[in-house]
């Protein structure tokens, strides 16, 4: 789940990065500097790898509630501007998607659009310009099936927040959520 959202996460990211440069959003209005790669300089390549691991990883909160905020306009029209491609993205992959401004509010989404999801760990470590994954508590809108419930993967989420860069700076986050695909589901799905 986790390399999945990943993926989608680097296209989405690529996508944003994109429609900040085409707007000519200024780098004051970006946020910090993104920390100089571990890995090779040199390489144009800049794989992350998925590091959760569902069995033994510890198991947050819930994700702490978005709080008010106020949002650029200039970020507020990339969201407008994205948010279909995130409404039809989502009927595919059934991720949940949130693309945040550089101070970490809410431009696009199905939710919590114009509020703030700054103060959340992944997306503060984001904002700073690092990947960042967590297992968090799943609030189920309805009570999981009996043979279903054995699996750990219906009472958790997979949070993924992948900086946004632009020249050097984080342009925003894609804050992106899954739960696990059910063992049970593989199975005898």
């Amino acid at each position: 789940t986790e390399a999945e959202l990943i993926a989608q996460g680097a296209a989405l990211a690529a996508i944003y990065a994109q429609e900040v440069r085409d707007a000519g959003i200024p780098a004051e209005k970006l946020g910090a500097a993104v920390p100089a790669g571990r890995d090779n300089p040199d390489s144009p390549y800049r794989p992350i790898e998925p590091s959760l691991d569902l069995a033994s990883d510890r198991v947050l909160a819930t994700r702490p509630a978005a709080t008010a905020a106020s949002v650029d306009p200039a970020f507020a029209a990339i969201g407008a501007r994205l948010s279909g491609v995130l409404a039809e993205t989502q009927k595919t992959t059934l991720a949940g998607f949130r693309l945040l401004d550089p101070k970490g509010v809410v431009i696009a989404g199905r939710e919590e659009v114009g509020l703030s999801l700054g103060a959340v760990g992944e997306v503060r470590a984001a904002l700073a310009g690092r990947y960042a994954s967590a297992l968090r508590q799943r609030i189920p809108d309805e009570p999981p099936p009996s043979l279903y419930s054995v699996s750990r993967g219906t009472r958790v989420r997979v949070f993924v927040a992948m900086p946004v860069a632009v020249d050097g700076k984080v342009a925003g986050v894609v804050y992106l959520s899954r739960t696990p695909n059910n063992i049970v589901k593989h199975l005898y799905g």
